[in-house]
């Protein structure tokens, strides 16, 4: 058997000894520049994730029991996209269940979108979710929703003909082909993924995600989303909308286990600028007086920011205006949590 040369002790020799012998394998970590954020939009979201957003170059899975809410966040993050960055996204729609007019009406632009469809495999997705992704060129690639990915075997086979956990392989096989190639770009990978009780499970969480283990490995973050109980929002009879829980369960990049809430109205989306303004109020960036709102620092908004509510939320209508104050939001969350933290 043939045996290597003697490996060199001193530390620059060995480096190169490593570099010459296992080409584009080590990182140059003081080199390296830090990974780009996607801000959904949504003030409560971006604080949850720790980060301001959803990570570029990165997996993330969003999972919860149905109508939840779990495509409408995603759907709004897009729309910020096109809006914020001018960056276009792929949508693996595998439920068939997101016509065009919903997408609008979360504000997407369905010209800035890849919408891959009908009698796609599991294997032909993934392979078109990398091309997507080693393209560079799209803020998200979405696919909605894990549990829609069909194994070839099970499209082309019989009812009866049994694959015993067919996806769960595959799910492998694409994740670890797909997260070195994710990593060299600004793109952030979506997985929307369902909830499923494990029968017979008597103590601890008996909830699952299809699509195996190998997805909570791979993702950087995942977020749990359910209803708020007692949260509708009604005309009448009819249901207009409700609020969304957030729940960051897994983080890589941020301390785990925020959360954040935001209400949704299904004709209309979020309301961007109602939200700023109460968690604003939360944080103590903005104060009420009375009938009136102020900015506590607000030389750079306005020197007559002390309006009434409907004159305030106006004013955030601007982007200008509305940036400005996201910004000191955003800032001002560290104050929050430091009193919380002392508090405690």
């Amino acid at each position: 058997m043939k045996k290597d040369k003697e490996v060199p002790t001193d530390p620059k020799e060995f480096k190169e000894y490593i570099k010459r012998k296992y080409k584009n394998v080590l990182r140059d970590l003081d080199g390296e520049k830090p990974k780009g954020v996607y801000s959904t939009g949504i003030i409560t979201v971006d604080i949850a994730s720790g980060i301001g957003g959803f990570p570029q170059g990165n997996m993330v899975e969003i999972f919860g029991p149905e109508s939840s809410g779990k495509s409408l966040l995603v759907l709004q993050a897009m729309g910020h996209a096109q809006k914020k960055y001018n960056k276009p996204s792929v949508y693996f729609d595998l439920e068939f269940g997101t016509p065009k007019e919903w997408m609008e009406t979360y504000g997407i632009d369905t010209s800035m979108i890849e919408a891959p469809g009908g009698n796609l495999s599991a294997e032909k997705s993934f392979d078109m979710a990398l091309d997507f992704v080693r393209s560079g060129l799209y803020a998200y690639v979405v696919t909605d929703s894990v549990v829609g990915l069909v194994p070839e075997a099970e499209l082309e086979g019989n009812m009866g003909d049994q694959q015993m956990a067919a996806l769960a392989r595959i799910m492998g096989k694409g994740l670890r082909k797909i997260a070195p190639e994710l990593s060299k770009t600004e793109t952030c990978l979506i997985f929307i993924n369902q909830v499923r009780d494990a029968v017979g499970v008597m103590w601890g969480d008996p909830e699952r995600t299809p699509g195996g283990k190998i997805l909570k490995f791979y993702a950087a973050q995942r977020y749990k989303v359910k209803k708020v109980s007692g949260s509708d929002v009604k005309k009448g009879e009819l249901l207009m909308g409700h609020s969304i829980d957030v729940r960051v369960v897994k983080n890589k990049l941020a301390p785990p286990r925020r959360r954040g809430q935001f209400p949704i109205l299904y004709e209309k989306g979020i309301n961007f600028e109602q939200l700023l303004l109460e968690e604003g109020l939360r944080r103590g960036v903005i104060q009420r007086i009375k009938n009136k709102y102020y900015l506590v620092d607000g030389k750079d908004f306005d020197e007559k920011i002390g309006q009434s509510k409907d004159t305030f939320l106006e004013k955030l209508k601007d982007p200008v205006a509305y940036d400005l104050v996201y910004k000191m939001v955003w800032e001002g969350k560290d104050n929050k949590e430091q009193k919380e933290e002392e508090d405690f």
